[in-house]
């Protein structure tokens, strides 16, 4: 009832879809709600305080009328399980909803069944051949459920028609219980069908299993081990859905699924102050970002992302951690420092040394790593593996330079921001994939998409950016160039 109470409010909050946008604005709510559902919600209440107050007459005549909240209840309901991701739960959910309506078809069944029994003074009836009519009325209930349920089966009892009344009303219920029941039953069958086929792959993987281990003669010891392994493993956040699996956005338009995109990727990307900047600054620029060079990467627990020494890419965004960098510490002397005098095709490697002594840092959500790789060319410098069931956001230099050669506004930015960190790169002295600091990025981002006076530079933008691309798409020769 307080639910009920507070729900009448509550719609003036509650935003709605009006075709593929949905709806937040406080006077358009307010007014799709008075337009729709409010005076509904008001009787209802209204009644329901009614029937507190204990006036029986007014409350009689409406407790059908009440029955009409089922349909805000289905509704409810269906927002409800918009949210839920366990296809297994949803299954067991339309499981349980189709079993509720199967007993209330057969609680009014029972009902009406009741009814007839007792609609005027017939000398015959299933009330009286039954010796119901001294009875109390929680067991002329049942019987007339048990009765209502038999109409489902092939079971039978006692209890049948004795006028022409009861026999037609036997007659319609029967022909409703074919139609309607059976679908409902059909429905169940389904369901059951689907919860199999869901759980089916994981099945014939642990029946494999355990054929294996009797095959081999596994000790107790070992095949115990390995259960406990796989069950553990059951309970651990898995693998996230990519975009890339769900085919359905495919279909989407552009406009609708870069601001998809930007709703998933930007809460991992936007702490970065060169992507902040650059979404204020060039909106479409950054749209262009997500759909060309953004990619989604899972890694299992132990698995390595990249080792010292290689050559690195692209840029990753911790989505879902942690990981653990580390990296070997190595003498000035292992620095490369030819770095060449050009905006974005400065050259910065560094090649492991057999120094011993390592450093180990955890890798939270939100951080990030490898950014060197976008501006210049780059070796990691220590080695990155996931501690557990992990999600990565990798953005890929190639397509990320190419995207800029095509924006013509974004680019100076970039330009300029470009310059200033392989800047950076060239005369610091401990540089690793960590990158610079945050308050040195934001320093360099301000710098950069500042209205200042931009620094003349000896070739443009489009060829330093296209020599750049070159060389991350040449393939690594076996000698290292300075």
């Amino acid at each position: 009832m307080v639910f009920w109470t507070l729900d009448v409010p509550t719609g003036f909050i509650t935003g709605f879809r009006q075709g593929e946008i949905l709806q937040m604005e406080p006077a358009k709510v307010a007014n799709h709600y008075m337009r729709t559902w409010f005076f509904f919600n008001i009787i209802l209440v209204t009644l329901d305080w009614i029937s507190i107050i204990g006036i029986s007459n007014v409350k009689n005549m409406y407790r059908i009328v009440r029955l009409l909240r089922l349909v805000k209840v289905r509704r409810l309901s269906g927002d409800i399980m918009e949210h839920v991701t366990s296809e297994s739960f949803r299954i067991i959910a339309d499981i349980a909803q189709l079993i509720l309506c199967v007993l209330l078809g057969n609680h009014i069944t029972a009902c009406l069944w009741y009814y007839v029994g007792t609609y005027r003074s017939w000398e015959d009836s299933w009330v009286k051949a039954s010796g119901l009519a001294n009875k109390s009325l929680a067991y002329n209930y049942t019987t007339s459920l048990h009765w209502s349920l038999t109409q489902l089966t092939p079971a039978s009892m006692e209890v049948v028609p004795r006028n022409a009344l009861e026999r037609s009303c036997t007659v319609f219920i029967v022909c409703a219980d074919m139609v309607i029941f059976g679908s409902i039953v059909s429905n169940i069958t389904a369901c059951m069908t689907r919860l199999r086929n869901l759980n089916k792959a994981r099945n014939d993987m642990y029946s494999a299993l355990r054929r294996y281990m009797v095959e081999n003669n596994i000790s107790v010891s070992v095949s115990g081990a390995v259960w406990g392994y796989l069950h553990g493993e059951e309970k651990k956040p898995g693998r996230r859905l990519h975009e890339a699996d769900v085919s359905a956005l495919s279909i989407l338009p552009k406009s609708l699924r870069s601001d998809l995109q930007h709703a998933v990727f930007w809460p991992v990307i936007g702490a970065h102050p060169f992507f902040h900047h650059l979404d204020a600054d060039h909106p479409r620029t950054m749209r262009m970002v997500y759909r060309q060079t953004l990619a989604e990467v899972s890694v299992i627990g132990g698995q390595e992302v990249f080792g010292t020494g290689e050559r690195s890419d692209r840029m990753f965004f911790c989505a879902r951690g942690p990981l653990s960098y580390t990296k070997l510490k190595q003498s000035l002397s292992d620095k490369n420092d030819g770095v060449q005098d050009s905006l974005v095709s400065n050259t910065f490697s560094n090649r492991s040394s057999n120094v011993p002594g390592t450093d180990s840092i955890t890798i939270e959500d939100g951080q990030w790593l490898c950014e060197p790789a976008l501006w210049v060319d780059w070796k990691h410098q220590g080695l990155l593996t996931a501690r557990r069931h992990s999600e990565l956001i990798s953005i890929r230099a190639v397509e990320f330079c190419n995207v800029f050669l095509k924006a013509g506004k974004a680019v100076p930015g970039a330009s300029r921001y470009a310059a200033i960190y392989a800047e950076y790169v060239a005369l610091a002295t401990d540089v690793d994939d960590l990158g610079a600091s945050l308050t040195q990025l934001a320093d360099m981002a301000v710098k950069s998409f500042s209205q200042g006076e931009i620094a003349p530079a000896s070739r443009t933008w489009k060829s330093e950016l296209s020599e750049h691309v070159a060389r991350l798409t040449r393939k690594p020769s076996h000698r290292t160039s300075r």
